[in-house]
C-alpha cells in the first residue's frame, strides 16, 4: 500500500472510522513516549545505583558511606538506603547505647532486627510499585489496540458494501479500493500492538532484573547493620 492510500483512507473514512484512525494514533504517542521514559529512567537507574554500591562496597560500615551531595537519593539503592538510615536513627534517639553485643540488650537486638526488616520490605515495595508504573499502559495497549483496529476493519466494510450495494456493482474495480481502506484500520492496530508488546516483555524483564538487585543490596545493608551494631559498637566502646 502506497504512503498515499493511507493517507486517503484516513481522509476519506467515516466519522466512526476516523475516530478510530484517531485513537490509534494517539495510543501510538502514548506507547512510544512511555517506551522511550522507561529507557531512560532504567538506564539512569542503574548507572546510579552502581555507583552507589561501589560507594557502599568500600564503606568500613554502613555509616561511613561516602555519598556526593549532589547524588540523587530519592530513587533505587539510595533511597533504600536513606530510609533505613532514617529508621535507625529514631531508634538510636530512644536507645543511645544500642548494641548487639551485650546479653541485656539481646530483646533490643531482635526488636531492631524486626523493624529494620520491616523498614527494608517497605521500601523494597515502594521502588519495585514505583518501577512498574506505566509498564501496564504497554501490555493494555498491545491487547487493546488489533481489537480496535479489526473495530475499524468491520465498521469500513460494513460501509463498503453498503455503498456497493447502493451502486448496484460488484465489480473489482469498485470493491478493491473500499475494502483497502477499511484494512487500513487493522494494520494500523497492529502497528501500535507489536511495538507495545515487545517493550512490555523487554521492560518487565528489566523491571525484574533491577528488583532482584533491590534483594540484594537489602541483604547487604542488614548485614552492614548487623556487623556495625555488633562489632564495631564494640569495638568503639573497648576504646
Amino acid at each position: 500500500m502506497e504512503y498515499s492510500t493511507l493517507i486517503d483512507a484516513v481522509l476519506l473514512s467515516g466519522p466512526i472510522t476516523l475516530s478510530i484512525f484517531i485513537s490509534l494514533l494517539f495510543l501510538s504517542v502514548v506507547i512510544w513516549a512511555v517506551i522511550m521514559g522507561k529507557a531512560i529512567q532504567f538506564s539512569k537507574e542503574q548507572h546510579n545505583d552502581k555507583k552507589l554500591l561501589g560507594y557502599f562496597s568500600t564503606a568500613e560500615d554502613f555509616k561511613s558511606i561516602g555519598i556526593p551531595k549532589n547524588f540523587k537519593q530519592h530513587k533505587g539503592f539510595a533511597f533504600i538506603y536513606r530510609e533505613t538510615c532514617r529508621e535507625l536513627d529514631v531508634i538510636e534517639e530512644n536507645i543511645p547505647d544500642l548494641n548487639f553485643h551485650e546479653s541485656g540488650m539481646q530483646t533490643n537486638k531482635s526488636n531492631v532486627e524486626e523493624i529494620v526488616a520491616r523498614t527494608l520490605e517497605r521500601v523494597k515495595t515502594t521502588e519495585q510499585t514505583r518501577l512498574d508504573n506505566s509498564i501496564s499502559i504497554l501490555a493494555t495497549t498491545s491487547n487493546v489496540a488489533p481489537f480496535i483496529g479489526l473495530l475499524g476493519t468491520v465498521v469500513g466494510i460494513i460501509n463498503a458494501f453498503s455503498e456497493i450495494g447502493k451502486a448496484g456493482s460488484a465489480d473489482l474495480a469498485f470493491v478493491a479500493p473500499a475494502i483497502s481502506e477499511a484494512l487500513v484500520a487493522t494494520a494500523l492496530g497492529l502497528f501500535v500492538a507489536i511495538p507495545s508488546s515487545i517493550a512490555f516483555n523487554y521492560f518487565r524483564g528489566k523491571a525484574q532484573l533491577i528488583k532482584e538487585g533491590y534483594d540484594g543490596f537489602a541483604l547487604m545493608l542488614l548485614n552492614k547493620i548487623q556487623h556495625y551494631y555488633f562489632f564495631r559498637k564494640n569495638e568503639n566502646e573497648g576504646d
